[in-house]
């Protein structure tokens, strides 16, 4: 379905490590300057709200939301 919707060719999987796999490390650390913005990454983590919160908060990586099984804020998220 992908090939179809992007126009990509019919060997495009086939076909896509290879130039990836020619990537040196000067390309790959351009790139990651260019795409790469750490102040905008959203963490998603799944698990017993009891065996890893602590460990989550102590990372630091900012606010910590927690979510319903839908998908909601519960009020006491933080």
């Amino acid at each position: 379905m992908q090939l179809v919707n992007l126009g990509y060719a019919d060997d495009y999987f086939a076909q896509y490590a290879t130039p990836v796999r020619a990537l040196d490390e000067a390309a790959l650390a351009a790139a990651s300057r260019q795409y790469i913005r750490p102040n905008e990454i959203i963490r998603l983590v799944v698990g017993d709200l009891a065996s890893v919160e602590a460990g989550i908060r102590d990372l630091k990586f900012g606010e910590v939301i927690r979510l319903d099984g839908d998908g909601r804020p519960l009020a006491d998220s933080r």
